[in-house]
């Protein structure tokens, strides 16, 4: 066996290694990251407020952004919720905020992991300061969509025969 193949073979084991190791840590700190979120008074109050729009209204898209999550409906297409961070107790919040609030919505509503109702889509933000932020969507998919309006439509038309 020749020497100087072995050096890169052990470096490329010893940066492997290096990096299972740091992927095992970052997930460890998201997982707390994620329960500490999830024992907050802002999600339990996030959570009731979309676990009642959930079981009244068709949800069209759940934006999540750093600044805050907005609800809108199929029909009449409005905005149904407009939740500020801010405004809810939580002013100061850490880069990935928006993407740990859409992985416990994710988690806590089956209704949102339906891939064949919801799309989960990343998009940037750019502010006027020049600041990029990401903000994370549910979006219903239009063949559900289409097919919650033709019900809804053929229920009108039942109601007034």
């Amino acid at each position: 066996m020749k020497p100087l193949a072995v050096v890169p073979g052990i470096l490329w084991l010893a940066a492997l290694l290096a990096l299972f190791f740091y992927t095992l840590c970052e997930k460890r700190r998201e997982r707390q990251l994620l329960s500490a979120l999830r024992r907050s008074e802002s999600y339990a109050r996030l959570r009731r407020k979309i676990d009642y729009l959930a079981a009244h209204y068709e949800i069209d898209q759940l934006r999540i952004e750093p600044r805050g999550v907005t609800v809108t409906s199929v029909m009449p297409a409005h905005t149904l919720l407009s939740f500020d961070f801010k405004q809810n107790g939580n002013s100061k919040r850490a880069c990935d905020a928006s993407r740990l609030y859409m992985l416990l919505l994710y988690s806590d509503f089956p209704l949102f992991a339906a891939r064949d109702i919801y799309k989960i889509s990343r998009y940037r933000i750019y502010r006027s300061n020049g600041k990029k932020e990401y903000g994370f969507s549910f979006t219903m998919r239009r063949g559900h969509k289409e097919r919650l309006l033709r019900e809804r439509m053929l229920s009108r038309a039942r109601t007034l025969y």
